[in-house]
């Protein structure tokens, strides 16, 4: 479309943040209506006491391969804590985003 890398990369974090919240609020209402998913989150809540504290970071290298969307439901449901659960989205988004950018401009610019 002719932007810029960099506006490029700010525009499409931009436009993945959009739903985070949105998708938050959704899932809380998921566990909140349906008791079945309540009695599932429990089991997960046991995992996540075990593995929280360091298995959120896992999800920076995860957000390039299976997005932003699939990221933060894995952190809702495995109910880690939700600013570290962003934190570490944010960090894989910026970083792959300004990857493909760049790496895509330098790609263009060789056949030119």
């Amino acid at each position: 479309m002719g932007f810029q890398p960099f506006t490029g990369a700010v525009i499409s974090i931009l436009a993945n943040l959009i739903s985070l919240p949105i998708m938050m609020f959704a899932f809380g209402e998921i566990v909140h209506r349906w008791k079945w998913a309540r009695k599932r989150l429990q089991k997960a809540e046991r995992l996540s006491q075990k593995y929280g504290r360091y298995g959120v970071w896992i999800l920076i290298p995860l957000c390039p391969i299976l997005g932003a969307y699939v990221c933060m439901a894995i952190g809702y449901l495995l109910r880690w804590n939700t600013a570290l659960v962003v934190t570490s989205i944010l960090i894989g988004m910026i970083s792959s985003t300004f990857i493909i950018a760049y790496g895509g401009w330098a790609i263009v610019g060789l056949f030119r």
